[in-house]
């Protein structure tokens, strides 16, 4: 029995027919011009140069490949406590500002809705100037210790604020209990990071 199939030389893109011998299991190949393809076999080269193209462009790699790692980068750059706070004070901002014009009513949104809006921006504000001091006199250590103790301050003044807004009725237990974890989130991590602050850099001796 004879067994036609159709193959496409990897090297030069000719379309051949491959003949088999089921019987004997020889092989003949005969070149096929493209005016005589058949559709499936057209078909088939373009296939194949597609796959090429698609593999020299770099958009697509041959199964089995393995693909580069990406480098992973520390986000806390090997200081734990300081950036992981920001980051936090960062989803704190957003859920602020999301939270006091979606869910406050209108009449309050210049007097208590801001006023919690800058109170997280300005805990941001005060852990990002705190992070750029690296101290190097008493001074500087006085300045970042006075930079975190704000921060403190503000998230104070937040869980406050916070409390008005759930007496008045303008949040239900349910936003406030996952707001008020956001702001202890920031508080706790900027009290811890303010304490190793105070042993690293107090004087020696």
């Amino acid at each position: 029995m004879l067994v036609l199939l159709p193959r496409i030389n990897n090297a030069s893109g000719f379309i051949y027919l491959l003949e088999i011998n089921t019987s004997t299991l020889g092989r003949t190949r005969y070149l096929l011009p493209p005016e005589h393809a058949c559709g499936s076999i057209c078909a088939a080269a373009g296939e194949h140069h597609s796959e090429e193209r698609r593999t020299r462009s770099g958009g697509h790699q041959p199964r089995g490949a393995r693909r580069p790692r990406r480098k992973e980068v520390s986000a806390t750059n090997g200081k734990p406590g300081e950036l992981t706070a920001i980051s936090k004070a960062k989803d704190l901002v957003n859920h602020t500002m999301w939270a006091s014009n979606k869910v406050f009513p209108k009449s309050v949104r210049f007097t208590l809705s801001q006023r919690m809006e800058t109170a997280a921006l300005d805990v941001l504000e005060c852990l990002i100037e705190a992070n750029e001091i690296f101290p190097r006199s008493a001074a500087e250590t006085a300045e970042r210790l006075d930079l975190q103790k704000r921060a403190l301050t503000k998230c104070k003044l937040l869980l406050n604020l916070l409390d008005i807004a759930l007496e008045r009725g303008y949040i239900d237990i349910r936003r406030c209990e996952d707001w008020t974890k956001k702001i202890l989130d920031v508080k706790n991590l900027t009290a811890s990071w303010r304490k190793k602050d105070a042993a690293r850099f107090s004087p020696k001796g």
